[in-house]
């Protein structure tokens, strides 16, 4: 990528199974910046896991902190949890920082395909029952994912400069498109 970059702050937000942590490293690497996966830092922060403070009910007022403390730092790429756009301040902090968001999006068929093809366990974000880890049941998943996007749907394109469909495409196809997108001057269409 040329010297000429002007966006080197980029924040992935979407639903889970988007790509945002997938996508995320080879951003951060073709934009020369480092990468950061909010969940990580919110697990390290709490000295907790992400399943067991969203169990608790205590996973927003962590996640809100460290997206505050993240979003006030350096240049970087920042993967973020499916629900950061929960978060009030979300779009004003987002703005205030000069950071350009980026809506990973795929369709409720798809993001159910990648769920249950990754095998890890999620607890569910809506009270439906989880199906166990490998055994995940694709009409459970599609069930929670469509309730989760009709709640979502709108903070994310409220909060998102670009939205790009990651159905039927590559971690490093969605990076090179979405790289492409920030450096030049003549911005493809993201849809």
């Amino acid at each position: 990528m040329s010297s000429d970059r002007p966006d080197r702050r980029v924040v992935l937000i979407g639903l889970r199974g988007a790509g945002k942590s997938s996508v995320g490293p080879e951003l951060a690497r073709l934009l020369g910046v480092p990468f950061v996966d909010a969940d990580d830092e919110v697990e390290r922060a709490s000295g907790r896991t992400v399943a067991a403070l969203l169990s608790a009910g205590e996973l927003r007022p962590a996640e809100a902190m460290v997206l505050a403390r993240l979003l006030a730092g350096e240049s970087c790429v920042l993967a973020t949890g499916g629900g950061a756009v929960l978060w009030d301040a979300f779009g004003d902090a987002t703005r205030r920082g000069d950071w350009t968001v980026i809506w990973l999006d795929a369709g409720s068929d798809e993001l159910a395909r990648r769920l249950a093809g990754d095998g890890a366990e999620r607890p569910s974000l809506t009270g439906r029952p989880a199906s166990p880890p490998g055994c995940a049941n694709e009409m459970d998943e599609i069930g929670e994912i469509a309730a989760v996007r009709a709640e979502r749907d709108a903070l994310y394109r409220a909060a998102a400069a670009y939205r790009i469909d990651t159905a039927g495409k590559t971690p490093g196809e969605v990076s090179r498109f979405v790289a492409r997108l920030l450096c030049d001057d003549e911005r493809p269409t993201a849809d």
